[in-house]
């Protein structure tokens, strides 16, 4: 079963109604309805997304802990669709080159 039906049957389960649940919460109808049709990828910060979930689930009377690692699950899917190649870092090569001139100015001394 998936994170979104699972929060899905959790609110049915209790009677909740999407409204009811978006006044007690504060969460926007729109997102709690994205959760339980299991779209998270919209158009919000993680730590965003992640706070919204843990308190639905909560309120819900669900196992966060549980709900969390299936959002990370989900967030995974997302992002390796999502991803973009790397560019590099060019901190690195810096880096490389300061522990280079460090140590051929320790060994001047």
């Amino acid at each position: 079963m998936g994170l979104g039906q699972k929060l899905e049957e959790a609110r049915n389960r209790k009677g909740i109604s999407i409204r009811e649940a978006t006044e007690s919460t504060k969460i926007r109808s729109d997102y709690l309805s994205s959760f339980e049709s299991g779209d998270f990828n919209i158009n919000l910060p993680v730590v965003y997304l992640r706070g919204f979930v843990r308190l639905y689930s909560r309120f819900l009377g669900l196992d966060q802990e549980g709900i969390m690692s299936d959002l990370d699950l989900e967030l995974g899917s997302i992002s390796s669709k999502n991803q973009k190649k790397s560019l590099g870092s060019i901190a690195s090569n810096d880096l490389i080159e300061k522990k280079s001139f460090c140590s051929n100015f320790i060994k001047l001394k």
